[in-house]
């Protein structure tokens, strides 16, 4: 016994000097965004994870927006939210004051979603506030509102990167899943986007299910043509911001135990036309496990990240370290509470807490790339997918003037 504890204590040590051996490489060389900081945080939170230590710095922070949507997508009911709902959503006001709080976190990233963010009618004075803070921002949009009035308002401040949902290389399926007839708008609004902000990264948010899977690697030389920069696949769930919806109303979307062989043998597929056709996408172990979402079996979730590598803060104002449950409220009397104060009372102890044991079969936890990032055993494996993906979303993009004259020359063709 005595030497099992002199073996944790010696690993936590090297822990905790290789955390602070990067953390003063990150102050030595002032990089705002690079893997210096992911290694830091890295070592931070498996050690604070380990001992229930709140963060002091939370690396990826995630404000939902708003409930508002413009689609009726069949996996999600935020479209449904009624009016007197969402007008309980936070003000302006107080959306910028959690910007101010959240930066004392010094994230490294900043998600905006919804709902449909850009659906919110103060998204630009968000935006405005966030990039006048010096925080990167990704924006998740459906592509809907990608029009050149509001791409000329983005160019102002732009996106490290966008996320479209997309899910098909046709007009049927997509359309079909979305609930409304907006193929040929969300082609258009990637096009333009592509078009005006030459210096952010557009990528493709796949949600892969049962009725888009077959034929998954024509997606890819489709991705290609419109110019994206990445094709990420997010598989079906019926957790998270789907989790107040039935499990019968997913019908005919998810997989089956079944589906599995097939899904396997169209995952190989499209690892293979990505790796073709040179387009990023998800780390092969992502793609690897996604089957086993699927599968029945009973899952732990000891490399979930949840509350330490990010936080959630919906749009009436509560922190959450998880989109899978209820959070806490970030305004007291009118004034938004210290982020780290709060992420250091007994509340919400008890959230991380819930997180720690919880046993949801999540895709998150399961596949999701940040607990796979932040797991010790997949470190020689997700190194080089660390480097990239640090490229991806923290470096800046740079075009060349070839590049901005294909943009144009390629307006006429990018549909076929």
């Amino acid at each position: 016994m005595d030497l099992f504890k002199i073996l944790i204590n010696t690993v936590f040590l090297q822990i905790s000097i290789a955390s602070m051996v990067a953390k003063k490489l990150q102050d030595r060389e002032q990089d705002d965004g690079g893997l210096m900081r992911l290694a830091y945080a890295f070592f931070d939170i498996k050690l604070r994870r380990f001992l229930n230590i709140p963060l002091k710095e939370v690396p990826f922070i995630i404000l939902y927006l708003t409930k508002r949507c413009n689609l009726k997508c069949m996996m999600c009911d935020q479209w449904k939210t009624d009016k007197k709902t969402i007008e309980k959503e936070i003000s302006t006001r107080n959306w910028l004051r959690v910007i101010d709080a959240a930066a004392k976190l010094k994230p490294m990233m900043i998600v905006l979603g919804g709902g449909e963010p850009l659906a919110r009618p103060d998204i630009f004075q968000i935006i405005t506030h966030l990039t006048k803070r010096n925080l990167r921002y990704h924006l998740c949009t459906n592509g809907m509102l990608l029009n050149k009035v509001n791409l000329s308002r983005l160019k102002a401040y732009p996106p490290s990167t966008i996320s479209v949902s997309l899910d098909g290389n046709n007009a049927q399926v997509h359309n079909e899943l979305r609930g409304v007839n907006c193929f040929s708008q969300v082609l258009n609004g990637i096009h333009l986007s592509k078009e005006e902000l030459l210096t952010t990264r557009i990528g493709i948010n796949f949600l892969l299910c049962k009725k888009n899977f077959k034929n998954l690697h024509r997606m890819v030389p489709f991705a290609k043509r419109l110019g994206v920069d990445r094709l990420n696949l997010l598989p079906i769930n019926t957790n998270l911001l789907h989790r107040d919806k039935s499990l019968e109303s997913f019908s005919g979307l998810l997989f089956l135990e079944k589906d599995i062989p097939e899904l396997e043998k169209e995952l190989t597929k499209f690892r293979n036309a990505a790796a073709r056709w040179r387009l990023k996408t998800n780390s092969a172990i992502f793609l690897d496990r996604i089957p086993r979402l699927y599968d029945g079996k009973r899952k732990t979730n000891r490399a979930c990240p949840a509350g330490y590598a990010s936080i959630g803060i919906d749009s009436y104002g509560r922190m959450a370290p998880c989109a899978d449950m209820d959070g806490i409220s970030c305004i007291r009397n009118g004034k938004i509470k210290d982020f780290r104060t709060l992420m250091a009372s007994p509340d919400y102890a008890i959230l991380r807490k819930k997180v720690k044991h919880c046993q949801v079969n999540c895709w998150d936890t399961i596949n999701g790339e940040l607990s796979i990032r932040f797991s010790m055993a997949n470190i020689p494996f997700s190194f080089m997918n660390w480097l990239k993906d640090t490229k991806y979303y923290i470096g800046s993009a740079k075009v060349s003037a070839r590049d901005s004259r294909e943009m144009k020359m390629n307006r006429g063709g990018w549909m076929k």
